[in-house]
């Protein structure tokens, strides 16, 4: 597996708990944690139950895309429905299909720790001043995730689709 994801996201997920340590001793004790949609807080939730909640987010965060990866491999589960699966988790094959899969979601998780970390950035600058989120900004990230999401699955399931063996 190629590293460099790897690394890219455990230097993420290290900012992103630095980054709520840093702000955490600045908030108030009760958080705007909801937001209409023209940006006004209307839901309050205390600190420590929206670091808990925002820890557990995190902790799915790590099993879904690095975790549940690397352990399919390891433990050889063969139970996932792919394009050309007969193909894909043939002997010959299943090394590199591992590979490749547990590159994509790393990729994905990375994506979505820095789309948790902008929004989170949003809430916090909101709740140090007036309790509006910057509404622009959060639909700039929904936008960016959105994109980055057909992307990636449009690339997962061409690349999976597009090595399918020949017919005879």
């Amino acid at each position: 597996m190629n590293k460099l994801p790897l690394n890219i996201y455990f230097i993420l997920l290290g900012f992103t708990l630095m980054h709520s340590a840093y702000y955490y001793p600045q908030l108030p004790d009760w958080l705007a944690s909801h937001f209409e949609g023209s940006g006004k807080a209307d839901n309050w939730s205390s600190k420590q139950g929206f670091f808990i909640v925002s820890g557990v987010i995190l902790i799915f965060n790590i099993g879904i895309f690095v975790v549940l990866p690397w352990a399919m491999q390891r433990f050889g589960i063969v139970k996932v429905n792919v394009p050309n699966k007969a193909y894909w988790l043939d002997p010959e094959r299943i090394d590199e299909f591992y590979v490749y899969f547990r590159n994509k979601m790393c990729w994905f998780g990375i994506v979505n720790l820095l789309f948790g970390l902008g929004v989170m950035h949003l809430v916090f600058i909101a709740n140090l001043g007036d309790q509006i989120l910057d509404n622009r900004a959060f639909l700039s990230f929904l936008g960016g995730y959105f994109v980055f999401v057909i992307l990636w699955l449009v690339s997962f399931f061409w690349k999976l689709g597009k090595d399918r063996p020949k017919k005879v």
